[in-house]
């Protein structure tokens, strides 16, 4: 069967897949040389994307200034919203610089549309997240969408960085996305306000339940008060095994004693013997545990130990329980026991919270320990 052809805005398009494809270049944009250009779709072409792609080449030099603006807002913004993921990327501040980060791969005219006129996906490689990608949707040239790639093709204008779109921009997105988004966060706060009422009958419940000590239950009571903040403490337990014993431990500690420290290889090598020292040698019997409030579940690792574990309780105040018949034995570090909130994306203790006091009390009825004993 021929391979069937189409000739528009001045390209020869080839039917493959389900899709459009033919090659362009792009000297405006990055300096690029010859990149895909597909239209999505296994039918012809429909009237909003021919009308999109039209847009496109007929304003194609503001267009591509603006998104390189654009890029270089964004770049900035990320870098100082997620920092770790730039740490070895290059700063960008003009648009000379977006070379260097970024590299153009082709665009997609979608069949998603608006106001009869199909989005455009834009796709690109870059330095910071080469596993995923990046992605940039188009609407009548505006910039409405950034992030991973899937925004290239599955554009959802979701998680943009403040400071990164002009007002123009801004009003082109609210167009394209507003709607769909308030629909989104009605139906959020519908079900997160249903869930919280459903977790309050349950803390209430709880905190009747005479099956619980009384510490525990006035502990429960507060946090039906006061929800949203998160419990750590510690426990000393009994000395546990290593992660790696018998023959394999054996090879472990005979590598440890082989790689050498020093030279090219010297960084490498120390978090290498590290790693299997963990391994091999016995955990420190200090058990850091942490759960929210209220939670289901609580994440608990060594002290010291990088792997975290999870133990589940169902709801609160089981997830308590269920930490209590995991180290019946434990002990708690009175003074490692603290409410804590997110501040600045960090959890830092809460001063002067009634929970504080509560938490000890009940954690200490829980182990059978006198709360004005300190551990450690």
């Amino acid at each position: 069967m021929p391979t069937k052809t189409l000739s528009l805005a001045g390209l020869e398009w080839k039917h493959a897949q389900d899709e459009w494809r033919t090659t362009r270049a792009f000297p405006l944009l990055l300096e690029t040389g010859d990149e895909e250009c597909i239209i999505e779709g296994g039918d012809d072409p429909s009237p909003a994307q021919i009308q999109a792609l039209q847009h496109l080449f007929d304003h194609e030099a503001q267009i591509w200034k603006d998104l390189q603006e654009t890029l270089v807002r964004y770049i900035r913004a990320a870098r100082k919203s997620m920092p770790d993921w730039f740490e070895d990327v290059p700063r960008v501040k003009f648009v000379d610089q977006l070379s260097e980060v970024l590299e153009f791969q082709g665009f997609m005219i979608l069949r998603q549309e608006h106001a009869g006129e199909a989005l455009i996906g834009l796709s690109f490689s870059c330095e910071w997240d080469p596993e995923h990608g990046f992605g940039v949707a188009l609407h009548r040239g505006h910039v409405v969408a950034l992030g991973q790639a899937e925004e290239s093709y599955q554009p959802s204008g979701e998680d943009m960085l403040p400071g990164v779109l002009t007002p123009e921009q801004t009003q082109a997105w609210e167009a394209v996305f507003g709607e769909r988004m308030r629909e989104q966060q009605a139906r959020l706060t519908s079900a997160v306000s249903k869930m919280q009422a459903a977790q309050q009958r349950e803390l209430e419940k709880a905190a009747d339940n005479s099956a619980y000590g009384p510490a525990l239950r006035e502990f429960t009571r507060l946090i039906g008060e006061h929800p949203g903040f998160r419990l750590n403490f510690s426990l000393d337990v009994p000395q546990p095994e290593p992660h790696v014993t018998g023959p394999m431990s054996e090879t472990l500690q005979k590598m440890m004693g082989n790689i050498a420290v020093g030279g090219p290889l010297a960084e490498l090598s120390h978090s290498l013997k590290n790693m299997m020292s963990l391994a091999v040698n016995p955990p420190t019997p200090i058990v850091e545990v942490t759960c929210s409030l209220p939670g289901d579940f609580a994440m608990w690792q060594y002290s010291g130990q990088i792997r975290t574990e999870r133990i589940d309780g169902r709801n609160w105040p089981r997830v308590l329980l269920a930490v209590v018949k995991k180290w019946p034995e434990g002990k708690p570090r009175i003074d490692s026991i603290a409410i804590m909130e997110v501040k600045k994306s960090k959890f830092v203790p809460v001063k002067n919270s009634p929970l504080q006091p509560a938490a000890v009390a009940a954690i200490c009825e829980l182990f059978g320990v006198d709360s004005g004993q300190s551990q450690g």
